[in-house]
């Protein structure tokens, strides 16, 4: 999907309406450290079965991924932490997108008028969809690349 300029305005200008942007920078820069804190644990997972595995590099997939598996029963301290990271990054972005869903009352106009342009349809067709045909269309608006490189560029 990709988001014109004149669309991601109207998309920025609903997000500071709706008083969203301080969380969104928030969520996108805890998201980054528990990204890191998963990569290091990684690191040092990938460290142990190279360490117990001289010859992991040339075993087949499904091989190398039993030997992740046992790796990981053994040193159940990594599979904690791998667990609680997910477990933290399910429930930011559940937040985030609660929250937002809850305030989209108060700029229902300009979701109308956003969303019917994006999807080149009618304010009216927009309106009658489906509160769920709308809550997806904002969730995939969210995840498209596009805003994606927008919400990144507010974290630096």
């Amino acid at each position: 999907m990709i988001i014109t300029t004149s669309q991601g305005f109207n998309i920025i200008r609903i997000l500071n309406k709706l008083g969203m942007t301080d969380e969104i920078v928030e969520v996108i820069t805890d998201l980054g450290e528990l990204n890191i804190k998963e990569e290091q644990i990684y690191i040092k997972l990938g460290e142990i079965i190279k360490s117990e595995n001289e010859d992991y590099t040339e075993l087949c997939d499904e091989d190398k991924s039993n030997i992740t598996n046992k790796t990981l029963i053994e040193h159940v301290e990594l599979a904690k932490e791998l667990s609680e990271i997910n477990s933290r990054r399910t429930k930011k972005g559940a937040k985030l997108m609660l929250d937002g869903i809850t305030r989209l009352p108060q700029a229902e106009k300009e979701v109308y008028k956003c969303l019917a342009e994006i999807y080149e349809l009618s304010e009216k067709e927009v309106r009658d969809k489906d509160l769920d045909w709308a809550i997806d269309r904002v969730k995939e608006i969210a995840q498209s690349e596009t805003m994606q490189k927008v919400f990144s560029l507010a974290t630096r």
